[in-house]
């Protein structure tokens, strides 16, 4: 069964696939430098909300639960980098915030 949305037809699906793509490009572009300063430290990247713990939430679907995990990593991330005036431009204290908040939020 096929959608019309703004004079375009789509599958019900395809939006679900191209919102997921579209939070994981976002993801991969916002956390490479995060990535690295976990790698430089010796410390594995932490996650808001791991996409495993989203099975207790009902979240079923392992693609869902990965697109859902990197959404929250990068709504938490740009509210820190919100608040973090200055100290923005410092991407190893922005790694380090972030982390922290990622660790609190996960436990």
């Amino acid at each position: 069964s096929s959608q019309s949305i703004g004079g375009a037809s789509a599958t019900p699906g395809a939006s679900t696939a191209t919102a997921l793509d579209a939070v994981g490009s976002l993801h991969e572009a916002m956390f490479g430098n995060y990535r690295l300063w976990c790698a430089d430290l010796g410390i594995r990247p932490a996650r808001a909300l791991p996409a495993a713990d989203l099975a207790r939430l009902g979240v079923t679907d392992a693609e869902a639960a990965e697109g859902l995990s990197q959404l929250v990593d990068v709504v938490l991330y740009l509210c820190a980098w919100g608040e973090s005036a200055n100290l923005r431009h410092v991407p190893e204290l922005q790694a380090f915030i972030f982390h922290k908040l990622s660790c609190s939020t996960a436990a």
